[in-house]
């Protein structure tokens, strides 16, 4: 159900693989290892998806409107209650595609930002 394009991102996710600034930076390729949307910290995968302020409020907003029955705004943490829940087969693809389209959105966010 999920676009393909949104599987990938969340596998990338899921792998802790993204290229984040602050992977780019150990290895040259960003001057700055400063997250691309907040700036209040270095942009590693924990940051962007766990404690940067943006992503916390998409994460956050898509919970409440999925009616999501979780505390955390951890990308992995949700992919675990919604594999846990007792949801309808229909609805946990549903929501295993609102997740994934949402990781892929923080990550265009951030490469906005980073190319602009």
């Amino acid at each position: 159900m999920t676009i393909p394009k949104h599987r990938f991102f969340m596998w990338l996710t899921m792998k802790n693989k993204m290229q984040t600034t602050a992977r780019l930076f150990t290895i040259g390729v960003s001057r700055d290892p400063m997250c691309q949307i907040c700036g209040l910290a270095e942009e590693a995968q924990d940051h962007l998806f766990l404690n940067c302020v943006y992503s916390c409020e998409v994460l956050k907003t898509i919970k409440r409107c999925m009616m999501w029955n979780t505390t955390s705004t951890n990308v992995l943490d949700i992919y675990r209650y919604i594999k846990r829940s007792r949801m309808s087969r229909m609805w946990k693809q549903t929501s295993y595609a609102v997740l994934a389209a949402s990781v892929y959105q923080i990550w265009s966010v951030r490469n906005d930002a980073f190319w602009s």
